[in-house]
């Protein structure tokens, strides 16, 4: 439990991990921004993310990218010691009270055998989406397929890097089913993560 409520907020403008997949970067872009104006409409200052950024750089200077894209893994050593630049130097230079992820992870999730055939997945229910013309889904559909949905997750820390939230809220499934062939498939979607509403949706339930 925090010290002290939190009011004052420095919005993380790096993932806690891995960063989101080239196809989802505009998305975590998106939800990054729905997120600060929905911190701000409830009452949280943002502080400028200049606090965050100038100090993620000065620990990639000294201890170089905890990422490894050739790999997607993450040196745990690298990153903590990264973690404690960065939250130093907040701690240091604002009076913030807290450091907030607001990150967009892809996981699996599958549609059911329902009416609606709904995909369910951290408080959400996602129909299933249609792309082209044709005669529908054939009756023997396997409906239960994996498939990639998005979701965001929050994680918030103190200025001494004490956790003090975690949370996950779903977003939208990555996938539609292409009904234009006599052989309907799931195919990803053009494009991703563009309705608010569903980011508003994901953003409002993790927090």
């Amino acid at each position: 439990v925090a010290e002290k409520p939190i009011k004052k907020i420095v919005l993380a403008t790096e993932n806690l991990g891995a960063p989101a997949p080239s196809y989802l970067q505009a998305g975590q872009r998106r939800t990054r921004y729905i997120a600060s104006e929905y911190l701000k409409d409830n009452g949280y200052t943002i502080l400028p993310d200049y606090h965050f950024d100038n100090a993620w750089k000065q620990a990639l200077r000294t201890y170089g990218s905890a990422y490894d894209p050739t790999t997607g893994k993450i040196d745990t050593d690298s990153w903590r010691a990264a973690m404690i630049i960065t939250a130093t130097s907040i701690r240091d230079n604002t009076d913030a009270d807290a450091i907030v992820f607001v990150d967009v992870f892809e996981h699996e999730v599958s549609h059911g055998y329902g009416m609606k055939h709904y995909a369910r997945f951290y408080g959400v229910n996602r129909k299933p989406a249609l792309k082209g013309p044709g005669s529908g889904v054939p009756i023997d559909f396997d409906w239960y397929q994996p498939i990639k949905a998005a979701s965001v997750m929050v994680t918030i820390y103190d200025v001494n890097l004490n956790r003090i939230f975690i949370s996950r809220g779903g977003i939208d499934t990555l996938y539609a089913i292409d009904i234009k062939s006599s052989n309907p498939k799931f195919i990803r979607k053009k494009k991703l993560l563009d309705d608010e509403d569903d980011i508003e949706e994901g953003i409002e339930l993790a927090f």
